[in-house]
């Protein structure tokens, strides 16, 4: 949810670069993409419950990071190891599912945890019309 604020956090340091606002959405799912290649071989090793609390905690913190950065590069590099820290719950979802769920319901659960991924683009920007516009 954060493309709906790009301006006033780019106005907010004073910048008005069409690339850095394009950079700040990209960097985010670029550690995405690359939190998968670390957070999939460590679950393997440490288990998938230390990973994803581990990972949950410092996503918040990055957050937090990003909340409180007092440079657009500080910005930029808790952007990135927010998506990097976020990505473990996409990755180590289906597992979990699959460890705690009995197998006859797993299908069922599997398509309502899809749903989330699906529906949260959508819903997301929905409520935030239907609340701040």
């Amino acid at each position: 949810m954060f493309a709906p604020a790009l301006k006033s956090v780019l106005a907010s340091f004073g910048s008005t670069s069409e690339t850095v606002a394009a950079f700040l959405l990209l960097i985010f799912v670029t550690g995405y993409a690359a939190g998968p290649l670390l957070w999939a071989p460590l679950s393997e090793l440490y288990g998938r419950r230390l990973i994803t609390n581990i990972t949950n905690v410092l996503f918040l913190f990055t957050n937090l990071a990003s909340g409180a950065a007092p440079t657009l590069t500080a910005l930029i590099w808790a952007r990135f190891f927010g998506g990097f820290f976020s990505s473990a719950c996409f990755v180590l979802g289906g597992g979990i599912i699959n460890d705690a769920i009995l197998p006859e319901f797993q299908g069922k659960v599997m398509a309502v945890y899809s749903f989330g991924a699906l529906l949260s683009p959508v819903f997301g920007p929905m409520t935030f019309v239907l609340t701040c516009g």
